[in-house]
């Protein structure tokens, strides 16, 4: 003896497949339609040749190298206990913002 979900089960994994296929067809076509044209930026040589921008492109990777290399891994053993505790680290009150391990 087949209950009613037993019975609807087909229709719904029917309908739940089809349902799927349609949003599925329909992102890739709004995806694939509304791509834009790429182009790379006009080279203006008044702002190219800016001593701070040079020294910006030589600054920059340095203090990725700072941040990847020493704050994120000192992040990462000041939020774990006991330093945590020591160094006064307090965890995100919203529930909205997870903290990533």
């Amino acid at each position: 003896m087949k209950n009613r979900f037993q019975e609807s089960a087909p229709r719904l994994r029917t309908w739940a497949l089809t349902a799927f296929c349609l949003v599925a067809v329909a992102g890739m076509f709004t995806f694939t339609a509304t791509v834009g044209d790429a182009e790379a930026d006009e080279y203006d040589p008044k702002k190219a040749a800016n001593p701070i921008r040079i020294a910006a492109y030589i600054v920059h990777p340095v203090g990725v190298l700072l941040d990847y290399g020493i704050a994120r891994p000192c992040f990462w053993v000041v939020k774990r206990e006991p330093f945590s505790t020591i160094f006064g680290y307090e965890k995100p009150w919203r529930e909205d913002l997870p903290e990533r391990e």
